[in-house]
């Protein structure tokens, strides 16, 4: 599933799509009127909002996943999954344009990390926690991730984590229209 609104805004991602039990095929493009409602979304919208500067009114911004093979879990998808996924991702990237990527869980940086794509890693607000925000490029676009919505992090930690990758976005982007 992806949602493409416009050329050059920028693009919070997760993982895989879920999957409850049985399912339908998906044989109409979303409007993404309804991404507000994603259980992870609501657990990190005041986030989203406060410091990506994201209208979810409006959705001024696009939304994809890393992986684009349902499960209802993410161990049960494996390497090649992502690796296959991966092609599809950098064409969506590569159509959108946008000026930032952002990771709705640290896992997805993990894999890029393994597949070779993510460079110039940063970790906040430092490396040595379990739980961590992250910085870097993926194909020379700027790249944040957070831990996933679901991870249990202590809401002290999340707080300073989001705040340290929030003022790492405003230094570089500013407002709504998210050119640096």
């Amino acid at each position: 599933m992806w949602y493409a609104y416009s050329n050059f805004k920028g693009c919070p991602y997760g993982h895989q799509l879920g999957v409850d039990g049985d399912h339908e095929p998906q044989n109409t493009l979303p409007d993404g009127k309804d991404i507000a409602g994603y259980p992870f979304i609501k657990r990190s919208r005041k986030y989203l909002e406060n410091y990506l500067h994201l209208d979810f009114d409006d959705i001024n911004f696009n939304y994809t996943n890393l992986c684009f093979f349902r499960s209802p879990q993410q161990k049960d998808l494996n390497y090649h999954d992502y690796k296959v996924s991966l092609k599809l991702f950098k064409q969506f990237v590569d159509y959108i344009k946008p000026p930032w990527i952002f990771s709705l869980g640290d896992s997805n940086s993990k894999l890029l990390e393994e597949l070779n794509v993510l460079d110039n890693k940063n970790e906040l607000p430092n490396k040595d926690a379990k739980f961590r925000g992250i910085t870097g490029e993926l194909w020379g676009i700027t790249y944040f991730s957070v831990p996933h919505p679901n991870a249990r992090v202590k809401s002290e930690l999340r707080e300073e984590i989001w705040k340290c990758i929030g003022d790492e976005f405003n230094k570089r982007f500013r407002g709504n229209d998210f050119k640096k």
